[in-house]
């Protein structure tokens, strides 16, 4: 798979504006399943990486018909990051081409609904995305992390510092 730079395009940001901010590629943190993005440090070159954004993405048939498509269980966030891990385990590269670019609306997918369908889904597909690519030595220190994030909400939840209302509303 290669991918290259996926720019910000909103209000803000115009299309073909290669002085927006823009997202290169991402490492994934065996700690927590978080991907992180990460500055572009390619110089130029083509690199090999972790995920390159789905958005701006071109594959080898022949690795989609070896390691399968997009999971059924994402639907917005970890989708790409998953087939990736897959390709991966499976001997496929994944590179990142500065040349490469796109103007993406980021969060189009999710935008319309609350700011909860989006946390929500992040989390729950970071631990899906986490269940279904870490090695156990890496699921321990993940499901802590895990753990420790719903300990921490719950306690703002019943200490009321978490707007409840805001929670269910749509932004």
């Amino acid at each position: 798979a290669v991918g290259g730079r996926s720019y910000n395009w909103s209000s803000e940001d115009k299309p073909y504006d290669t002085s927006s901010e823009f997202y290169a590629y991402q490492s994934i943190d065996f700690r927590n399943g978080e991907g992180r993005f990460v500055e572009d440090r390619s110089r130029g070159a083509v690199i090999d990486v972790n995920v390159v954004s789905g958005s701006c993405v071109m594959v080898r048939r022949e690795a989609i018909e070896e390691v399968g498509y997009l999971h059924e269980r994402f639907f917005a966030y970890y989708e790409e990051t998953d087939l990736f891990a897959r390709f991966k385990r499976a001997g496929w590269r994944v590179v990142y081409s500065p040349e490469l670019a796109i103007w993406h609306k980021n969060g189009a997918s999710s935008e319309k609904k609350s700011s909860s369908f989006r946390t929500y889904m992040l989390f729950r597909n970071r631990v899906t995305f986490v269940i279904r690519n870490f090695e156990l030595r890496y699921l321990v220190a993940a499901y802590l992390s895990f753990l420790r994030l719903i300990l921490i909400f719950s306690k703002k939840v019943l200490l009321g510092t978490v707007d409840k209302e805001s929670l269910s509303k749509k932004e």
